[in-house]
């Protein structure tokens, strides 16, 4: 299964452009869980997720081509 990832903003220069996993059945709790343990600094940073370009608060499962975007907090102007 691959998941596509958006990274913006001090997140780009730290994730892949995709992950691949081996098996199915992948959440957004075992993705995050494996960001951290891959990439362990990105838990310096804030950021939103969102799924297929909405934005999600809660666990969602992935399926193989979702695209994943972190964002760090932004502001108007």
């Amino acid at each position: 299964m691959v998941i596509k990832i958006l990274a913006f903003g001090m997140l780009n220069g730290i994730l892949p452009e995709e992950i691949t996993f081996q098996n199915e059945g992948v959440d957004l709790e075992l993705f995050r869980a494996y960001l951290i343990e891959n990439y362990p600094s990105i838990t310096q940073y804030s950021y939103s997720i969102a799924v297929n370009h909405a934005i999600v608060n809660q666990n969602t499962e992935l399926k193989n081509g979702d695209v994943i975007a972190l964002m760090p907090p932004f502001s108007g102007g």
